[in-house]
């Protein structure tokens, strides 16, 4: 009898831990992705930060640092000093020899640079950088540059024809008040019985809202996907940031984010 009672122990032992396996196992995966607002998730994007208002001007290294030395009011002030001193990994949000083709957060392009380098040490990996992180504004109504005579400028081409002369088109990053909402790619994990069991988070892309020159309407709003990043690489800069929540208590950031998906 002690053994038929052992023998059973064993059996419901066996079938429950099969049966708790398969209820936590994943049997599919499904990718989808999920977007922050600043009125979902307010937070993370304000308030915005006193170290943006120089950007157009602190491209040496000392001086970038300097200004964003323990800003951290909200994420993109968080993330972009990481960016630019090489931290993390970027990847494109399309790929760079097809515009049609989107990654949607898998991680497939990426903006290769090499170990040690920044945007401050690698002309390469500066270029690619501001060419996702900002943009070059061309005003269509700018007036060329002239000469003393106050005739308008000319240079003759090698072909011998002649083209008016303007002025340099302005550079602008995007700072924090450009950033209006953040994609997650979240890996949800189902059981064989179709049950939800887990989320997690892939990566993450900024989207900024602003200003394009279009030649049909003018002047535009638009927005742009800027850079996915792998959320796993955030994680380490974000495991010991916190701000003050709606209650005036202090908060993870990654908590935050974390229960946004939910």
């Amino acid at each position: 009898m002690k053994k038929l009672f052992l023998s059973l122990f064993s059996f419901c032992s066996i079938w429950l831990s099969s049966f708790s396996q398969n209820e936590t196992n994943p049997s599919l995966v499904k990718g989808i992705i999920v977007e922050l607002d600043s009125s979902s998730s307010p937070f993370i994007f304000s308030p915005y930060s006193d170290a943006w208002s120089s950007m157009g001007f602190l491209m040496g290294n000392d001086d970038y640092n300097l200004n964003f030395k323990n800003r951290y009011e909200n994420l993109w002030t968080i993330i972009h000093p990481n960016i630019m001193n090489g931290s993390v990994n970027l990847y494109y949000t399309y790929n760079p020899m097809s515009w049609s083709q989107f990654d949607n957060g898998e991680l497939k392009y990426p903006i290769l640079h090499e170990t040690g380098k920044s945007f401050f040490n690698d002309s390469v990996y500066a270029e690619n950088l501001k060419g996702e992180l900002g943009y070059t504004f061309i005003d269509p109504n700018m007036s060329p540059l002239v000469t003393q005579e106050g005739e308008d400028s000319v240079v003759i081409g090698a072909d011998g024809s002649y083209y008016t002369v303007y002025p340099a088109p302005e550079y602008y990053w995007f700072v924090d008040s450009d950033v209006v909402k953040y994609k997650l790619r979240v890996d949800v994990e189902y059981n064989k019985k179709g049950k939800e069991i887990r989320r997690t988070i892939v990566s993450i892309a900024p989207v900024v809202k602003f200003y394009e020159n279009n030649d049909r309407f003018g002047v535009e709003y638009t927005f742009r996907d800027l850079c996915w990043i792998k959320y796993d690489e955030l994680k380490v800069i974000l495991k010991d940031i916190y701000f003050f929540n709606a209650n005036g208590k202090p908060e993870l950031f990654l908590e935050y984010i974390d229960n946004r998906i939910k």
